[in-house]
């Protein structure tokens, strides 16, 4: 069962029994997600569509975090690991019955209950309920996402979003890419962050045949951009947003520009906002498309 939103030349479909907000993304009937080509578009996987990630973004540094005076291990409980084993992706993509909470042709709003699922509480034992509201114009799809605190402590924001950008069937090379000027971080071998930092100007050009696994903490300049031949696809980040992590790897077609509350293994490392019970954490983010 799915919900299509229409407007304009756009239009998303959720499947949110397939516990996929956002399934996909047309402009002028063109898809705009391709995922990984390990990914059968034709089963329920959790990496289809733009999968959100929770409770944490990309990875942890190991099976075992501490927040909130809660100590956690992850050991034993099966969800994705990268190669080097360690926890990726957080439990929620491709799960849980989303509950549609509104529907228009142009918005829908969807919640679900992260202690109702046994490998979610267990991963993240917290009282949380997690809230997506999608809204179509004609040129842009907006989304917002909320953590509330449904109980009558706190609970750790380190959610994210994974979206697999394909806007062209022009080869990847000959795509034009501009990124914000922010924060780079380095990564180490295990994709986790250094010490290491240095700013980076924005950098705009044909992307040609370079990669990247990138983890930029953002200013005041908040967008990414990918641009063909036929339009150009425009992610804005807004307010709750602090990190975005920029994955371009060898031998796909698709280009990631992954907003992240945190930055990677920020859960592990106790840096995280909170939403407060009767205050919920709400981050906001939107993709803008445009004929060239």
């Amino acid at each position: 069962m799915s919900i299509a939103l229409r407007a304009g030349n756009l239009e998303c479909i959720s499947a949110p029994e397939l516990g996929v907000p956002i399934l996909s993304i047309k402009h002028r009937g063109n898809e705009l997600l391709a995922p990984p080509s390990c990914v059968d578009v034709h089963t329920v996987d959790g990496m289809r569509g733009m999968p959100i990630l929770a409770p944490w973004a990309n990875r942890l540094r190991s099976d075992k975090y501490s927040a909130l005076g809660l100590s956690v291990d992850l050991a034993g409980l099966e969800f994705e690991r990268d190669a080097n084993a360690l926890p990726l992706h957080g439990t929620l993509a491709g799960r849980g019955e989303w509950v549609v909470t509104s529907e228009t042709a142009t918005s829908c709003a969807l919640e679900l209950d992260l202690a109702a699922d046994e490998l979610t509480y267990s991963a993240f034992p917290f009282a949380a309920l997690m809230r997506v509201e999608l809204e179509l114009s004609d040129s842009t799809l907006s989304v917002a996402t909320t953590l509330v605190a449904s109980g009558e402590t706190s609970v750790p924001a380190c959610f994210g979003w994974h979206p697999y950008f394909q806007i062209s069937n022009l080869e990847r090379n000959k795509l034009r890419v501009r990124r914000p000027s922010a924060m780079r971080v380095v990564l180490d071998d295990r994709g986790l962050p250094t010490q290491e930092h240095s700013e980076q100007a924005a950098i705009e050009g044909l992307l040609g045949k370079r990669l990247a696994d990138d983890l930029l903490l953002l200013g005041d300049d908040r967008k990414f951009v990918i641009e063909s031949s036929e339009r150009r696809l425009s992610l804005n980040l807004g307010s709750g947003y602090e990190a975005l992590q920029i994955w371009i790897p060898e031998g796909e077609s698709f280009i990631c520009a992954e907003p992240m509350v945190v930055p990677v293994a920020g859960l592990s490392a106790g840096l995280f906002p909170v939403a407060e019970p009767g205050t919920p954490y709400r981050a906001e983010f939107s993709l803008e498309v445009i004929d060239i």
